[in-house]
């Protein structure tokens, strides 16, 4: 069916080639190519805590979304910003941040970002705060 329509439309354009080159006619023809946002299906996060141990807090956010874009997330209030994401498997991505040692509070929001090179981005914020509580 698409073949049909393509050869169609070709047809259609080379008789309006032929109509405009008698006339003296000026035809533009342009071809507009639309990109849809890309789209985030969940982000979730864990928090691994080794601070007893000598450690820090180290979080690792995962975002499921479109494949073979580029992928960030953010920490907020003014923790971390566009920390990068690698694709692990068709639009799987992953991330880590390490917070100090001495880190506590919150609730602080994550916040994924999916970017695409022409369509732009989409953020999506975790529903689960994180809160780094006192050692203990």
């Amino acid at each position: 069916m698409r073949a049909g329509r393509i050869g169609l439309i070709g047809a259609m354009l080379a008789v309006s080639f032929m109509a405009c080159a008698k006339r003296d006619v000026l035809m533009d023809v342009q071809g507009a190519v639309l990109y849809e946002k890309p789209q985030i299906e969940e982000i979730s996060h864990e928090v691994a805590d080794t601070r007893r141990e000598g450690g820090t807090v180290a979080v690792t956010v995962r975002l499921s979304g479109d494949p073979g874009l580029t992928a960030s997330f953010d920490i907020r209030p003014n923790i971390a910003d566009h920390e990068p994401m690698r694709e692990t498997e068709d639009g799987s991505y992953v991330g880590s941040f390490s917070f100090s040692p001495d880190a506590v509070g919150g609730p602080f929001t994550i916040i994924g970002r999916l970017w695409h090179d022409e369509a732009g981005e989409i953020v999506l914020r975790d529903p689960d705060p994180l809160t780094i509580s006192l050692i203990r």
